[in-house]
């Protein structure tokens, strides 16, 4: 094929496909206002801070299962996508109006999920279901659950990070998040708690469980209700080693590399016992069958 050939058959694809392009570039301006809510309220905050890593990968997900589709496939009822996409929005115009961020990223979901039905219908809408609920995972938990969480978490990490060096012979005592240990005084604050990590975890556990388990909702259930645990007891590590740190080295141990590169230590060792769990589920699953 020459080279004229060739730039036509490029011009033909670009062509082919523009309208996808000037959808996706339009659906990208008209959401700039939420992403700019988001990135302004809950994604500054600890538990919102791993929202755009769930975004992206949600949507690539969903991009992944539609270009999948191989069948032909009928469009929806023209009338029920007006009407889901018309409610959307006007509740999204309101939320950027009034900055309701929660309220501004469930009616963009809705618009999605009717554009969706439009050009795909029912039938295709069924089997994205678990793109369209991962992508929920985008909105902000309210500030009173996140707050008693991360308070509950500290005072417990403490309470079990006392119990640990108590049993290992050092001076430790704790009341609520505070953690004592020799002369040095430790708050346990959001941050350490590891909400925004057991976050991550658990959207990161889902996404692999589907990927791998596709077909076996048994075993998606079963990773997501380990990865609470496991989330916990990787924290529980990351607190106990920052204490230790502070007994050998003192306090100014916490404001150097050693404190976010333990946060980073205890995700992937999270990570590595998600996969254990995986596969020791599958050595289990093996022998009984």
């Amino acid at each position: 094929m020459n080279s004229q050939g060739l730039a036509h058959g490029g011009l033909a694809t670009l062509k082919s496909r523009l309208p996808w392009l000037l959808a996706i570039a339009a659906a990208l301006l008209w959401a700039a206002p939420m992403f700019s809510l988001l990135a302004q309220t809950a994604w500054q905050t600890e538990a919102g801070s791993v929202g755009p890593l769930t975004l992206i990968l949600g949507l690539a997900v969903l991009w992944h299962e539609l270009r999948a589709l191989h069948e032909r496939y009928a469009k929806g009822y023209s009338l029920v996508f007006a009407a889901f996409m018309v409610a959307g929005l006007v509740i999204y115009a309101f939320a950027i109006a009034v900055s309701f961020t929660t309220l501004a990223v469930t009616a963009a979901w809705i618009v999605l999920v009717a554009a969706l039905y439009w050009l795909y219908g029912w039938d295709v809408l069924r089997r994205l279901w678990f793109p369209l609920l991962y992508l929920l995972l985008v909105l902000p938990l309210p500030y009173s659950l996140t707050y008693s969480a991360g308070a509950w978490l500290g005072t417990a990490l403490a309470k079990f990070v006392c119990w640990f060096l108590q049993l290992a012979q050092f001076e430790a005592a704790y009341r609520g998040n505070m953690l004592y240990i020799d002369q040095y005084e430790l708050s346990v604050e959001l941050a350490c708690a590891g909400l925004s990590s057991t976050i991550s975890l658990v959207a990161v556990s889902v996404l692999y469980a589907r990927w791998m388990h596709k077909d076996n909702p048994i075993r998606i259930a079963a990773l997501l209700i380990f990865a609470f645990p496991i989330a916990f007891g990787a924290n529980l590590m990351r607190v106990a080693m920052l204490a230790l740190a502070v007994h050998w080295y003192g306090t100014g141990v916490l404001g150097s590399f050693v404190h976010p590169m333990s946060g980073f230590i205890s995700f992937v060792v999270a990570l590595l016992l998600s996969l254990g769990v995986d596969r020791l589920l599958s050595l289990v699953l093996r022998k009984r069958a």
